[in-house]
């Protein structure tokens, strides 16, 4: 059932992204250090999306789960997409999109190299 409510959070800011201009390129990217929810490019960028779900703050915020752990594996986890598909080029950021009922925040450049030891 929780994989499920997260599918359908996913689905719904894919369908934001789009309606932003970004070009789908992955979904539930799996690498060896973790999942990356959505890959999107928007011109010359490549967007490494985690997506979050609450139905209510009564344990926080979405975007408030995604600690500096979380934000080392996605980093590893993007690096290794990177490679795979050769698009080291590209400039590259991570964002967190936190989903409570209809209410999206939406936290650009949610990860900087020097606080998850890069």
């Amino acid at each position: 059932m929780k994989r499920e409510i997260g599918n359908l959070a996913e689905e719904k800011i894919r369908g934001l992204l789009e309606k932003e201009g970004y070009e789908i390129l992955a979904k539930n990217f799996y690498a060896k250090n973790g999942e990356i929810d959505i890959i999107a490019k928007k011109g010359d960028t490549i967007v490494f999306f985690e997506v979050k779900y609450r139905s209510s703050s009564k344990f926080g915020y979405g975007e408030e789960s995604v600690d500096s752990k979380k934000r080392k594996r996605i980093y590893l986890s993007a690096m290794e997409y990177l490679n795979q598909n050769g698009l080291r080029d590209y400039n590259y950021r991570f964002d967190v999109v936190s989903l409570m009922g209809e209410e999206v925040t939406w936290i650009k450049n949610s990860i900087w190299g020097d606080e998850i030891g890069f």
